[in-house]
Formats: structure tokens, C-alpha cells, sequence
């Protein structure tokens, strides 16, 4: 830029100014500073020389003078060199262009933010943003003397006017408001400063006088600082053909310009009034994402963070996954090898032997020709295996390495292992523990974690809300002072009525109101604390059904809100609830043991239940349908006649028609058309043409078509297979499982395409140049007696019904372009495939991610905080947490957080124990303090269990913590007829049989497995129970599985399906009208018991566990709290409260605990339970006030 782009109101800039130097010599300067030495005797300063001059004009002397005088900075510039000439004595004369700035202030580095709308204006007016060192050329020049750059700026906070409404439109503070509406145009000038045209040059010094006068009321001083002398203004930044509108927002080292607006105009517009200050600094630009971005990064870098200590985790979590990948080394097998049921049975060699002991069932073997880098260097650490892989990376110049064979392990002896019989093992390979599943999950952990770090996130403040430790940024104005000024969020009612109507069975709550009321309006995250059986479920859903009602329908993208939670479980309890817009919730992603096709097969039941509603309330439609069948057939044939062609449409009318005439007509006609037939199945043909077999296109939906291929063929082959039907099938089988399929995979798809067109089409049909009049005769005769639907709506339906009917794959297509809700797991979230459906750029890219305005985690205190912080990276606007520290807690690896505390990494054992949700909870308390702006709430009624069982869940939870929920509804709701009361605990003395400790290390009691196997069987078979639901729950896998292998062999299949049997860990979420608990455990109680305290054993002291420290220091309250955890895991194992919670808030109507009730009331016991588990003392105290303790 150069100062002649400048332009400025006329008593401040002089043009054509004729000058003579007072001196002889050339004139080299072309731009500099002007200063007054006395009468009409100027100095004209320049880095490389200074001379002096006079000025021959007398009036614009006169001006120049004024300016000078008032101590204004004056710039000029030698205007074109036509105008220099030689007087006769030899001097000089020449012209110059003089502006003049009402000031000068230094700025020095001057960093202006561009807000989104300002860089779309200069965008559009075609200016690059790639560079932004250019923009700053835009604006910056110099005053030739200093050498500095310089720009042109004014304070325009003189032309505030009062905030006015301003129609709905984005609305800032009030001072922003105005200082907007008063730059909305350059037309709009102060009144202070306001010039006619018609005022003669003398009056130019008033407007002169006034405007530093305006000045001086707010700044005296005249070279100051950025603080001194513009905080809390707003400006106007000059540029060459730019004009920038820019306000200082925050305070002190968080203070920035935003350029709020940018106007782009080639010449000044008329009747504007400009007076420019003179800036001396470094202009530096930048957007919003990238300001915001290095913020954050540079806070959570200096303060060490909940975000740091996961990082910590995580290469510790890398460290030993590669040590549990040396613990089983190399497992070499011999080449004779059994086909057997569970797969492929290898015999390993004897130095391999060993390491099977490290292996598991249900562990995972990749097959290698030459060892990996982590076997091959025993001290690569987790860090060098990151490095080495980027450096393959670069070398083969790929995305991603080359996959390897990876085989599930099915079975394994001492001699040999069986692996999952799905793909070929690679001659000369040996095994080696795979770990792509949990790397693939380690990688997604630090990828999230790093966007988040870094400002890149969807969100980029979210680092400074999750990482915030210890009262660091703990409030809304600190994490605000990071981020920039937003619109203004409009206020979103809770509900619509047809909401309550469509969603709530009972009256909402005014604590379920209010969580919804948080979640839509919240402006960063909404917790919601949901004890067993308040309905979060009912409230998930509400928020959803509410955001899709506000969404706007003419511009709807697919996947708005995700919902996501650790488990798949978790996440099908939600969606099976969802179906905005009368659609099915569609989720991505699936366990590793689950049917690939599960999803389709899910919509597959959708489409079928839509067809039945359909066809009950339209009964013609299935006619209709196969009238459109039969018009297609006849316009394919019309438009390309063909043999084939023919035969299809008659057959089809064969089918159809019940007129004996019409039927005469069609056989005589195919008796004419012989010697082709129709292949009789046009579905087999559409599926074989739908088989991908190339890479680009196999990547969109090449494993569902190689699966519907493999279904049709299947049933039509029947079970007598040939060895050639065989080999099809398995090699669909396999296509349909491979990721991203090899060529060899890709040319045998092609092979096998090639011979089943022949043996459907045979050899190229011969096709004539015109229909046959008989068959267009047949044809009209036809359409007589079948018509389409009438009306518009008929038509609409019967397309509707024949899409479902026929065309399943692209329903799902469709589905998935118009879900307004995404599901996933909190993993899952980052597979391609969910990626591609939510639009995302080259979605198989590990570096590519899809982003959601609403991000909803159901469970989410049970989300491990690495995990979690995938999904919360992709949420763009609002965060909404669903879950209850009271239940599960999250899962971590105890080894690492035992290496991290002896490393010191440690200052606080909750930094690892206390889970995200957890964390959160209590920072959302401390925003809500600064902004008045509620973020938390928790849900305080519950609908799910009898009152009494409810009240003893509240009061043992929820009660200590201040968060006690109430039971509304009557004991009559939850009647049965199994027994009196809502809760039976039924002993089985340790004379019985004590538990037994199985291979796994876990428990199993045969008594108690005995017993409610005979109980269960007794409840299913009477009728009057045919209408409740039955669980049983054990704290024990063994226990479990062994409930399981009894239901199995001594209940009939239909009564052993109305069962579900599992672990606590397994049970979150569910719930039963009849819910059996197992306790399992079960020993003898002595005077002198002993239990494991530290590095040492010592008898149980009653008197010491009971002993509460009230006035006891720190040290003292953390030894007696070890002691009592110590005393309570060798007694009772690990019966945490958060277990406890889960395991006692499953049921409905009946809870029947099967245990060994001397472990909880017996002499000594009572003592130890009372202090160690007292919600299991106070159940049995519970039971022997409603007389429901019982003998087995």
C-alpha cells in the first residue's frame, strides 16, 4: 500500500502543493515526513537524506502551517516526476501530495481477528485467504523516516449512537450494536465532523479544531500505547481499496481486534468524512478458528490439566499394549493343520508352546512373514512405534500401512490353537499378538485428544472446559475471554405440547422440564445426572424429538445430533425409542462378533413392518405393486424390443391376469417367441449387477452387496451344494467381511460375476427394430383391467410401498441421507463409515472427521474419559452428558494407574479415578456461578420400582450426596403375584456350600445356581406370569455363565428366551419385572480372621473398623479408609456402592437376593457389613422388617 490509496477529508490532505528547495541538489526522496521549521520554511525528513523547502502557493501554505501548528503528523509524498523541474539559479521546484493524521500512536505488534463474515466479504471480492501476509501488504506502508510500518486508522467511538433494535439480526453489546448500525454505511457521518461542500477552505481549520478537540476529551496523550489509547474502542483500519471495522474486546492480555466487517470499495464514497490517525506496528491477521486455536493450545500447554494426565495414560496404555504383544511373542505352527467346527486348528511347535499360556479365547493373532518392529527391538517403546510408522508412512508415501491377516482365537490347547476359519493363513507366516483392534482405539484416543489440545476441535474452546483443573480458567468469563463474540443464542422452550403428548406416559417433571430446558439452551455442556428409573431415557429422547421440531426441514443435513455411549447396548436402549420423523435411528458400527449385516437386517424390519401397516390400511397396494411390476416390464421391452425382453413382461402377466381369455393370449404369444425363456428371477439378476468389483466402488457398499448376493444364492441353491456352488458362496462370504478387499479378491468377484450373467442371460439376445402389435394389443387390453391409484396421494403411498418392497438397499440409502440422528459408539464414531454418511471428504482418512451441532452421551459416567473425548471433539454447538456417578464408574487399567502414581505423574489419585462425567459435573457447577447460566441438574423422581425398593435406592445412594429422588407412583402399579412384599431374600446357609474360586479367578456358588434355575423354572411355567419379565444378576462371570449353562440344559427353549442372565457390568440401563440377585459368596466368620492391610496380613480389629475419625488429620482418615476397603474387598469382594447401586435398582415389582444371609447378620458379620458394605446391611435389615427373610 502506498500513501496516495489513502483517502481523507480535504483539510487534511493537499495536493498538488508546489514547492522550491531552499537549497541546491537533487531531489531523491519521493516519501517522507514534513516538519515545520518557521515562516514558509519546511523540513522534509527521509531516512537516506533531509532537505529543506518553502511552498509557493499561498493558501495551501496557509493550510499546511495551520496543520503543523497543531502539532499534526504530516506525510508526503514527490507526486509524479513530471512535476519536477530546475528554477534558474539551479534549485528545485516540484510538487507534493501532503497528508496529514490528527495523531500518532505506537502499536506494535497489532493482531487483527477476521471474523467469519469479514473474510467471506473479501472472498467474494476475490482477495486470496490462504496468506494472510499479503492482507497485511494491503494496508501497511511507511513514513520514510522511521522505517517501521505504519497504518491508517480512526476512532470511530464518537460515532456511537443509543443501541436500537435491529430487526432480529445478530445482536452484540450495546455498544457494538451502535457502533455496527452507525458503520453500516459511510454515508452516515458524526455531525462534529460533518463538511459541506459549499464551506470555503478557511473554515477547515474549525473542523480541524473540532476534531482534536473530540480527541483530547478521551486521550491526552498523543504517542501512547494500544492499552492507553484505543482499549475499548472501535476502529476503522485503511486499506488499498479495504475498509476493516474493528473493535477491541476483552481485557488485558486476552484484549484483540476483531474485524467485525470489512467494505470493499475501489473509490471514496461520496460525501464521506475521513480523518485518518497514524499507527506505527506490525499489522498481523488472522480468522477465528486460528486465533481461537492457538489460544487454547498455548493455555493448556503452559497448566498442566485434566487433558495432560489422560495424555500421560495414554502412552502408558501404548507401553503395555506392546509388552502384552512381547508376553506372547512369536507362535511358529506346523503346515499340517484340522478343519474343525470352531475353525482352523494348528498344531504350534515346541518352542511356541510356552507362549500360548499368555494368550486368551477371543484374543486376536496377526499374521506376519517377517516379526513386527516391537518384537523385533524388545525396547521400543510406544512413542519410537508412533515415529517408526510415520516413517513408513513417508517412505511408501501411502495413508496407511498394508493390512495384515488378522484370525480370532477360537480355542487353545497346550499344543496348538484354533483360529476363526474366515480367511487364508499366508504360507510361511507366523503368529504374532495382533494389537491394530486396540491400536486403531489408542490412535482414535489421541487424535481427539489432540484436536481438543489445539483449538481444532469442532468446538475449539472445549480444551479449556475438560481440561480445567484446580480453579485454572474455572469460569464462563475466562473460557469466553478465549473464544470470540458469538450471535446471541435465542431462548429455546423446553416443550411443545405435542411433544408432552407424544412423549411422556406421566406428566413431566419439573426437574425433566428443566434438564431439557438445560440441554437445548445450554451455550457449552449440559449435565444430567440421572438416578435408576427417572426416566433419562424418556428425557434423551424428548431433547431429541425438541431439536428436530426446531430444525429447518428445507435445508436438513443428515446426522444433526449424534448419540453415542461406551457400549452397543447403551446405545440400542436409546434408539429403539427414536424415530424422529417417523424414521428408524440408524447405528453405525457393530461388535466385532456381531452379524455384519446387522443393521440392514434391523432396517430390513422396519421395511417389513411398514409394509404390513401399509398394506392393512391401503389392502390394494399389493395388487398396485405388482401393476407397476408389470408396466415396467412392458417399457423396457417398448423402448429396446427383445425375445427376452417379451418373455419377461408376459410371464409377469401370466401371474397377474385371471382373465381365461387374456390368458390364452399371453401363452399363445410366448409359444410364438421360443426358443428363449425368462430366467424367471429378475431379484438374483438386479443383486448380480449390484456386485462391486472394483476398490472405489467396493468402498461405498461393496460388503452389503456381496452379502445380499450371497442370500439369494443361498436360498436358491438350496442345501445339496456343488463344489462350485460351494466355493461361490465362501467367496461372497469372504468379500462380504473384507474392509478393503486385495485385487485378487477384486478379479475373483469379477470371475465370478462374469459366469453367473451367462448362466442368467446366456448369449446376447437379438433384438428387432419394433414391439410386437399383438404384445402393445395384450398390452392396452391389460392396462383396462389394472389401473395405478387415482389420486396424487394414492400415487404417493403405492411409490412409497413399492420402494420398500423392492428396492430395501436403497431405503437405507435414503434413511441414512435423511436421519436427523446418527448413532454410534463412542469408537465407532470415527469409522468411515458413519463418516461417509454424515458427507464427510474422503472419509477413510484417519485425519478427516465429521462434525454435529448436538453431541448426546448416554452412560456417560461410564465412558472412559480417552474414549470420551472422541465424540465430544466432533460437537460444534452443545454437549449434552447423560449419566450417574452414583452407578458404574468409568474403566481404567489399574497397572497403568499404579505405574503412573509411582512415576509421581500423580498429584491427585482422582485425577485418574474420578471420571470425566464426574469431572464435569462439578466444573459445569462452578460456570454456572459466574454466568448465572444452570448447566446441571439432577432428575429426583423415579417410575421404574415399587416405592419401597425405590425410597431404599435413594436414601442408601443419593440421600448422602444431597441428591435423594422420590417414588410418585403407587405400590399398586408394581402388584405380582409371586409374593407380598417387593423384596425376598432368600438364604442359603454356608452348611449348603461355599463359593468356589473357577480357572478365571472368579466365583461360582452351585447351590445358589440350583436354586433359582428350579425357581425360575416354576414362575415361567404358571400363566399368571406370562406377562412379566425376568433377570438375574451376579457380581461373578463365573456365576453367570454357570445360571446360563443350567437355564440351557433344564428349561425349554421358549421359557429359557424370556430369561436374560449377566454381570452387573453388563446390566446398567436394564431393567425387569422380576430381578434375582446373586450373592455368591459365602464364608465362616472367626474371631481372628485376617486380611491383607498393604504388604502385611493382621487379624480384623472390630473395634478399630468401627471407629470413626471425626476429628481425625488427613493421614489418619486416608489409613482407616485403606483398612475398611481392605477389610470390606477380602470379605466381600468388590461390592462398591457404585456396583450395589446398579445391582439393587434393576427391578420393577420383585427383587429375590439369593445369598447366604450370615454374611450380612451374624454375630460378627453385621459388624464389618454395617462399615464395609452398609447398603447390604441395611437390605437385610430391610428384608427382616417386611418378615421376607426365608429359607430355601
Amino acid at each position: 500500500m502506498k500513501l496516495e490509496d489513502i483517502s481523507t477529508d480535504r483539510g487534511f490532505l493537499f495536493e498538488h502543493v508546489p514547492c522550491e528547495r531552499l537549497e541546491l541538489g537533487e531531489i531523491s526522496v519521493t516519501e517522507g515526513r514534513l516538519e515545520m521549521q518557521g515562516v514558509n520554511v519546511y523540513c522534509f525528513k527521509n531516512r537516506e537524506n533531509t532537505f529543506t523547502l518553502r511552498i509557493t502557493d499561498s493558501a495551501q501554505q496557509k493550510g499546511i502551517q495551520d496543520c503543523l501548528r497543531r502539532q499534526l503528523v504530516g506525510l508526503a509524498s514527490l507526486e509524479s516526476s513530471g512535476s519536477l523541474a530546475t528554477l534558474a539559479d539551479g534549485r528545485k521546484k516540484f510538487c507534493l501530495r501532503i497528508m496529514f493524521f490528527l495523531r500518532s500512536v505506537r502499536f506494535g505488534r497489532f493482531q487483527v481477528i477476521l471474523s467469519n463474515k469479514a473474510k467471506n466479504t473479501l472472498k467474494k471480492h476475490g482477495y486470496e485467504m490462504s496468506d494472510y501476509n499479503c492482507l497485511a501488504d494491503l494496508f501497511q506502508f511507511t513514513d520514510g523516516v522511521s522505517g517501521e510500518h505504519c497504518f491508517a486508522f480512526q476512532s470511530v467511538d464518537s460515532l456511537l449512537e443509543k443501541p436500537k433494535e435491529n430487526n432480529g439480526e445478530d445482536k452484540e453489546a450495546a455498544t457494538k450494536v451502535a457502533s455496527h448500525e452507525a458503520l453500516q454505511t459511510e454515508k452516515e457521518t458524526p455531525p462534529e465532523l460533518a463538511t459541506d461542500a459549499t464551506v470555503a477552505a478557511e473554515d477547515d481549520s474549525s473542523v480541524i479544531d473540532e476534531t482534536i478537540a473530540t480527541l483530547e476529551e478521551t486521550d491526552e496523550n498523543t504517542d501512547g500505547d494500544l492499552a492507553s489509547s484505543i482499549d475499548g474502542k472501535s476502529l476503522k483500519l485503511c486499506g488499498q481499496g479495504i475498509t476493516l471495522f474493528v473493535t477491541i474486546e476483552g481485557d488485558g492480555v486476552e484484549s484483540r481486534a476483531m474485524a467485525y466487517r470489512a467494505v470493499v470499495s475501489k473509490s471514496r464514497p461520496a460525501n464521506a468524512t475521513l480523518y485518518w490517525q497514524l499507527a506505527y506496528g506490525e499489522l498481523a491477521f488472522s480468522d477465528e478458528q486460528s486465533y481461537v486455536a492457538a489460544r487454547v493450545r498455548d493455555i493448556l500447554h503452559a497448566t498442566p490439566n485434566y487433558i495432560s494426565i489422560w495424555n500421560e495414560y495414554a502412552i502408558r496404555e501404548g507401553d503395555f499394549l506392546l509388552r502384552r504383544a512381547r508376553a506372547v511373542g512369536e507362535i511358529s505352527y506346523s503346515s499340517n493343520f484340522n478343519i474343525t467346527p470352531e475353525g482352523i486348528e494348528l498344531t504350534v511347535t515346541d518352542e511356541s508352546t510356552s507362549h500360548l499360556e499368555n494368550l486368551a479365547t477371543g484374543d486376536c493373532l496377526a499374521a506376519y512373514l517377517t516379526p513386527p518392529p516391537y518384537i523385533e527391538d524388545q525396547n521400543m517403546n510406544w512413542q519410537s512405534y508412533q515415529d517408526w510408522k510415520a516413517q513408513q508412512l513417508q517412505l511408501l508415501k501411502v495413508k496407511r500401512l498394508p493390512r495384515v491377516p488378522v484370525f480370532e482365537v477360537k480355542a487353545k490347547s497346550k499344543y496348538s490353537v484354533t483360529l476363526a476359519n474366515e480367511r487364508e493363513l499366508p504360507v510361511g507366516s507366523k503368529l504374532y499378538f495382533s494389537i491394530n483392534g486396540d491400536e486403531k482405539q489408542i490412535e482414535r484416543r489421541e487424535k481427539a485428544r489432540y484436536r481438543i489440545e489445539n483449538g481444532t476441535s469442532a468446538s475449539p474452546t472445549l480444551g479449556l472446559i475438560l481440561g480445567s483443573q484446580n480453579g485454572a480458567f474455572s469460569t464462563s468469563q475466562d473460557v469466553a475471554a478465549i473464544g470470540l463474540t458469538t450471535k446471541k443464542i435465542s431462548y429455546i422452550e423446553p416443550l411443545s405440547q405435542i411433544l408432552r403428548q407424544k412423549i411422556f406416559r406421566n406428566p413431566p417433571t419439573s426437574a425433566q422440564i428443566k434438564a431439557i430446558d438445560i440441554a437445548l439452551n445450554t451455550p457449552d455442556i449440559a449435565i444430567i445426572q440421572g438416578p435408576p428409573g427417572t426416566g433419562k431415557t424418556t428425557v434423551i429422547t424428548a431433547i431429541l424429538e425438541r431439536l428436530n421440531e426446531l430444525s429447518e426441514k428445507r435445508q436438513m443435513q443428515p446426522g444433526q445430533v449424534l448419540v453415542t455411549s461406551l457400549q452397543h447396548d447403551a446405545v440400542h436402549n436409546i434408539i429403539e425409542r427414536v424415530n424422529v420423523n417417523s424414521l428408524p435411528t440408524i447405528k453405525f458400527g457393530q461388535r466385532r462378533t456381531d452379524d455384519n449385516l446387522s443393521m440392514q437386517e434391523e432396517l430390513s424390519r422396519w421395511c417389513n413392518r411398514t409394509l404390513t401397516e401399509l398394506e392393512q390400511k391401503h389392502p390394494q397396494l399389493k395388487q398396485s405393486a405388482d401393476e407397476k411390476k408389470l408396466f415396467s416390464l412392458y417399457n423396457a421391452y417398448f423402448q429396446s424390443p427383445s425375445d427376452t425382453k417379451a418373455v419377461n413382461f408376459l410371464t409377469a402377466a401370466k401371474e397377474l391376469v385371471r382373465d381365461d381369455l387374456l390368458l390364452e393370449e399371453i401363452e399363445r404369444i410366448l409359444e410364438e417367441i421360443a426358443p428363449l425363456k425368462s430366467t424367471g428371477n429378475d431379484e438374483l439378476l438386479r443383486k448380480i449387477y449390484q456386485l462391486r468389483t472394483k476398490e472405489s466402488s467396493f468402498a461405498d457398499d461393496g460388503q452389503i452387496a456381496a452379502m445380499d448376493l450371497y442370500n439369494e444364492l443361498e436360498t436358491l441353491y438350496g442345501e445339496a451344494l456343488t463344489e462350485k456352488q460351494a466355493a461361490r458362496l465362501d467367496l461372497l462370504k469372504k468379500a462380504a467381511m473384507a474392509d478393503i478387499p486385495d485385487k485378487v479378491l477384486l478379479d475373483e468377484l469379477v470371475r465370478i460375476r462374469h459366469q453367473l450373467l451367462a448362466e442368467c442371460i446366456g448369449s446376447p439376445p437379438f433384438e428387432s427394430d419394433e414391439a410386437r402389435e399383438d404384445i402393445a394389443v395384450l398390452y392396452g387390453k391389460l392396462k383396462k383391467k389394472l389401473q395405478r391409484p387415482g389420486d396424487e396421494l394414492g400415487n404417493i403411498v403405492y411409490d412409497l410401498y413399492s420402494e420398500l418392497r423392492d428396492n430395501p438397499y436403497s431405503v437405507y440409502q435414503a434413511i441414512a441421507s435423511y436421519s436427523f440422528v446418527f448413532a454410534a459408539t463412542a469408537q465407532q464414531t470415527e469409522k468411515a463409515e458413519i463418516k461417509r454418511a454424515k458427507g464427510v471428504e474422503n472419509p477413510q482418512d484417519d485425519d478427516t472427521h465429521a462434525q454435529y451441532e448436538t453431541v448426546v452421551v448416554d452412560e456417560a459416567a461410564r465412558v472412559n474419559p480417552g474414549d470420551l473425548m472422541i465424540p465430544l471433539s466432533q460437537a460444534s454447538r452443545r454437549i449434552i452428558l447423560v449419566g450417574d456417578q452414583r452407578q458404574l464408574p468409568h474403566m481404567y487399567d489399574e497397572e497403568i494407574f499404579q505405574s503412573l502414581r509411582e512415576e509421581g505423574l500423580l498429584e491427585d489419585e482422582g485425577d485418574i479415578k474420578t471420571s470425566m462425567f464426574e469431572h464435569l459435573w462439578e466444573k459445569a457447577l462452578e460456570l454456572s456461578k459466574s454466568d448465572g447460566i444452570d448447566r446441571r441438574v439432577t432428575l429426583d423422581a423415579q417410575y421404574r420400582m415399587h416405592p419401597l425398593l425405590g425410597k431404599f435406592v435413594s436414601d442408601n445412594f443419593y440421600k448422602p450426596y444431597g441428591e435423594p429422588f422420590s417414588s410418585p407412583l403407587p405400590a399398586e402399579k408394581f402388584a405380582q403375584g409371586i409374593c407380598s412384599s417387593p423384596i425376598r431374600w432368600v438364604n442359603i446357609p454356608n452348611s449348603y456350600g461355599q463359593h468356589e474360586r473357577t480357572n478365571n479367578f472368579s466365583l461360582k456358588r452351585k447351590c445358589e445356581v440350583d436354586y433359582i434355575v428350579d425357581t425360575l423354572a416354576a414362575y415361567l411355567a404358571d400363566p399368571q406370569n406370562n406377562e412379566l419379565t425376568f433377570g438375574v444378576i451376579s457380581f461373578y462371570r463365573s456365576q453367570v455363565q454357570a445360571i446360563k449353562q443350567a437355564i440351557k440344559q433344564r428349561l425349554p427353549e421358549n421359557l429359557a428366551k424370556r430369561v436374560r442372565i449377566g454381570t452387573v457390568d453388563e446390566f446398567q440401563g436394564m431393567e425387569f419385572d422380576v430381578m434375582f440377585l446373586s450373592i455368591v459368596r459365602s464364608k465362616r466368620f472367626f474371631p481372628n480372621m485376617q486380611v491383607k492391610v498393604g504388604d502385611r496380613h493382621k487379624e480384623i480389629n472390630l473395634d478399630e473398623l468401627e471407629r470413626i475419625p471425626a476429628d481425625a488429620d488427613v493421614e489418619d482418615k486416608k489409613s482407616h479408609k485403606d483398612y475398611v476397603q481392605a477389610v470390606g474387598s477380602s470379605i466381600y469382594g468388590f461390592l462398591t456402592d457404585n456396583r450395589l447401586c446398579v445391582a439393587l435398582s434393576r427391578q420393577k415389582r420383585l427383587l429375590i437376593v439369593v445369598g447366604d444371609a450370615d454374611m450380612f447378620g451374624g454375630e460378627i458379620s453385621q459388624r464389618i457389613a454395617k462399615v464395609c458394605v452398609p447398603a447390604m446391611y441395611n437390605l437385610f435389615r430391610l428384608c427382616l422388617q417386611e418378615n421376607s427373610l426365608v429359607n430355601s
